[in-house]
């Protein structure tokens, strides 16, 4: 079988397996909870720095959370804006920024959707628009189509516009060609194409967003003086870090920590560079069968997602066919989504794709 869902859920490398096997088999040493679970713990704060070192990151708080919506649920609720606030986000969009837009409606701002129907947003369609908040993904979740987030976060910045973004197809898979300090929320998690485990997401936050963070929900991890358990007035914690609410899964974070090690240690711009060429080999060759291809079609734009539909034949039967010939994808907006990682067998992938498009067309 060829996997190719990333854009679901990752595959671990090898050495990001062998961190969590050795984490969950420590569960059997009766020493576990003494030192075990001490440098477990250890591993996910130094997380904080592992995300900072990928992103380039010296100046923001890097928070930590389940879950990219988690993460987006919990800060973006607790901005302090003014009832009739407007939000803009992309006509093209994940469930999880569905579920931000109801928020803010029922918060009472005004949210208008903006941009083609690709997901794509640009200068020029805000630039003309008075918007107090931007929030987007950085790719998007079904076509692979990116958001220029330089350019963006600079109108912003110049603006004085709330930026937010949905990284979680972007980070692992895109260069890092953007300064995140520009940048109010980026908010990611590792079980896609940074390859961790399902469990573990980041957030890294502008000092800026400080005070215009108005906190509404509380967790342990809110107080200063959280480990002082008898204590019934507890001590807010004034820095970002007191929107991480609870207790984190460890074995989570700790394949985080190993995989953007690993990916660091393969140089990222090298995984980003196959993922293109990948992209780009993958597209050209259904090209050549005639199918009808939504994502980026040049190889400088291709991000590792390929979405495509078979003009006449329903989009399941495309599904169906691919496992028949064990390629394992995804459908995504009513298409066949593809996302091999940057290790996949192209060779092996092409051969598969090209009997299968045999054996339906």
């Amino acid at each position: 079988m060829i996997y190719s869902n990333t854009a679901s859920v990752g595959q671990l490398r090898a050495e990001t397996h062998a961190a969590v096997m050795e984490f969950i088999n420590s569960y059997k040493e009766n020493n576990f909870y003494i030192s075990g679970y001490k440098k477990g713990w250890e591993k996910v704060e130094q997380c904080r720095s592992k995300i900072s070192e990928l992103l380039q990151n010296k100046l923001n708080s890097v928070l930590l959370y389940t879950s990219t919506t988690d993460a987006m649920s919990i800060l973006l609720t607790q901005l302090r804006l003014k009832e009739g606030s407007v939000v803009a986000i992309p006509k093209e969009y994940f469930p999880s920024i569905g579920g931000i837009k109801l928020s803010f409606e029922q918060m009472k701002y005004k949210v208008v959707e903006i941009g083609n129907d690709k997901g794509e947003i640009k200068v020029e369609d805000i630039q003309d628009l008075k918007i107090d908040v931007l929030l987007i993904e950085w790719v998007n979740y079904w076509n692979g189509y990116k958001n220029n987030l330089k350019d963006l976060s600079h109108w912003c910045r110049k603006n004085n516009v709330i930026f937010a973004v949905d990284a979680v197809q972007g980070v692992g898979s895109c260069a890092i060609d953007f300064d995140i300090h520009d940048i109010d929320f980026f908010i990611s998690a590792g079980h896609k194409w940074l390859r961790a485990l399902e469990g573990a997401a980041f957030a890294v936050v502008s000092e800026r967003m400080n005070s215009l963070l108005k906190q509404t929900i509380f967790g342990y991890n809110s107080f200063s003086d959280r480990n002082q358990y008898d204590c019934k007035n507890r001590h807010i914690n004034h820095s970002l870090l007191r929107f991480e609410l609870g207790t984190l899964s460890g074995v989570s974070f700790i394949s985080l920590h190993s995989a953007i090690s690993e990916l660091l240690n393969e140089n990222y711009n090298n995984v980003v560079t196959k993922l293109k060429q990948n992209s780009f080999a993958i597209t050209q060759h259904l090209l050549s069968y005639g199918a009808i291809v939504h994502s980026p079609i040049v190889e400088e734009k291709c991000t590792g997602i390929v979405s495509f539909t078979l003009a006449n034949i329903d989009t399941l039967e495309i599904y169906n066919k691919l496992l028949e010939f064990g390629v394992i994808a995804k459908i995504r907006n009513e298409r066949i989504r593809l996302s091999p990682d940057a290790t996949v067998n192209l060779e092996n992938l092409l051969q598969r794709l090209n009997a299968c498009l045999k054996g339906i067309l």
